[in-house]
């Protein structure tokens, strides 16, 4: 019995080593668009020394429904070992509301198991105008930002 809980547990982390070398940068950004659309350029980390396929999926806020009407330039990439690759992601905004937020996911799909190892960041895009833009330029925002 103890046996099994080892293997489990080795099992576990070296799935979570995994997830922990794979890398978006960044992981969040937000900005704002004048339209009803926003793009955000992400990079695709690979540390490893040998090169690695990934898969890009998009995924609504609940990292279950798939993101509508949102798309990424290359949804399956090999990026070579210590490099990373670029990506493009877009999405649409709705007409009914001022932001819009998506999530990009990563993962191997060669890295088969119990457990999906995947990393996921956070992605939103307001409309000029909106409230959250209004508060992105406000002086407090400065001020907590340090003025970035």
């Amino acid at each position: 019995m103890r046996i099994i809980a080892l293997a489990l547990l080795l099992a576990g982390i070296l799935q979570a080593g995994a997830a922990a070398a794979l890398g978006l940068q960044p992981m969040r950004a937000e900005g704002a668009t004048p339209g009803g659309a926003k793009a955000f350029y992400i990079n695709v980390l690979n540390p490893f020394d040998y090169a690695v396929q990934y898969e890009l999926t998009l995924l609504e806020p609940d990292l279950q429904t798939p993101a509508g009407r949102a798309a990424i330039s290359r949804s399956l990439l090999t990026v070579p070992p210590g490099r990373s690759q670029r990506v493009v992601l877009t999405f649409d905004i709705d007409e009914a509301s001022d932001e819009r937020t998506v999530r990009l996911c990563a993962f191997d799909p060669s890295n088969v198991g119990d457990v999906l190892v995947r990393v996921c960041g956070t992605y939103t895009g307001y409309r000029f105008g909106s409230e959250r833009h209004r508060r992105a330029l406000s002086p407090q925002s400065a001020q907590r930002t340090g003025g970035q």
